[in-house]
């Protein structure tokens, strides 16, 4: 079975790595993110299944940023989800 795959998304280094290296320690596939472009960009990539999210990152607020994301993620599912549909044909 294919590993799911954890954004971390926080500015605090030390926690980020923490929460890395829990995560991968029980099979997670583990990317992180400091920065809210860098997270949007791994977001819109499809490859994402869960975000941890900081409280806050570069001055944008969490609960500013889950409604994007949340629109974000299930575009990006329904995109993969058509490409591996397509290929098959």
């Amino acid at each position: 079975m294919k590993s799911k795959t954890i954004l971390i998304a926080y500015q605090d280094d030390l926690w980020a790595k923490s929460l890395s290296t829990f995560f991968h320690g029980i099979g997670y596939r583990v990317e992180t993110a400091k920065m809210v472009s860098e997270m949007i960009r791994k977001v819109r990539k499809g490859s994402i299944h869960v975000v941890l999210l900081d409280d806050e990152i570069e001055g944008v607020k969490a609960c500013d940023l889950v409604p994007s994301l949340k629109r974000w993620m299930i575009k990006s599912r329904s995109l993969s989800s058509l490409r591996r549909f397509l290929s098959v044909w």
